[in-house]
């Protein structure tokens, strides 16, 4: 199914996946609202940047691989959610207080 939003957010936490395993989760996120992709790790905005074009295709979502190699992300994924609306970066720290928490 083609999607067909200009909003959206994709908030993904994880630990490294070798020993010795970190104490605390990474959160990574990204939002686009309209042409404004933004990307956070943790808390902090990492980038900002235009985006041009639509993010409208019948492509899967693919959270921790590539789908242009075999490689994929070497974390153990522990949360993910994918959101129809852009979150603010106050959204983006209260999701991380959240997980921070549990």
């Amino acid at each position: 199914r083609t999607s067909r939003v200009s909003r959206l957010a994709i908030v993904a936490f994880y630990h490294r996946a070798r020993p010795p395993l970190p104490s605390s989760l990474t959160l990574a996120a990204a939002t686009r609202t309209g042409s404004t992709l933004a990307t956070y790790k943790d808390t902090t905005a990492t980038s900002e940047a235009g985006q041009s074009g639509s993010i409208a295709n019948a492509q899967p979502i693919r959270i921790g691989s590539l789908s242009t190699t075999a490689g994929g992300l070497d974390a153990e994924l522990v949360a993910v959610a994918v959101f129809r609306s852009a979150l603010t970066a106050a959204q983006i720290s209260a999701i991380s207080t959240y997980f921070s928490t549990r």
